[in-house]
C-alpha cells in the first residue's frame, strides 16, 4: 500500500483564497443534500492538495477524520 502526503491546513489562515474560491464554486455546482459525498471528496482534494483519484482510495475512517478536521477549522 502506498502512502499519500497531505498538506493538511491546521487553522483557517492556512487556507488560501484560491482554495476557498474553488470550494465555493463546488458548493454552487452541486446540490448539498444529493451530492454530499462528492462535495466532501472535493473539499478534501482542494484543501489537502490531493488528486481526486487518491481520495476515493482513502479508507473511510481516515476520510471521516479529515472531514472532521476541516469542519473544525
Amino acid at each position: 500500500m502506498s502512502t499519500i502526503e497531505l498538506k493538511l491546513p491546521q487553522e483557517l489562515n492556512d487556507i488560501k483564497l484560491r482554495e476557498y474560491q474553488e470550494y465555493a464554486a463546488v458548493l454552487n455546482q452541486f446540490d448539498l443534500e444529493k451530492d454530499a459525498d462528492m462535495i466532501s471528496q472535493k473539499s478534501i482534494a482542494i484543501f489537502c492538495d490531493v488528486p481526486m483519484h487518491n481520495i476515493v482510495k482513502t479508507p473511510l475512517v481516515k476520510f471521516d477524520n479529515l472531514l472532521m478536521h476541516l469542519n473544525d477549522i
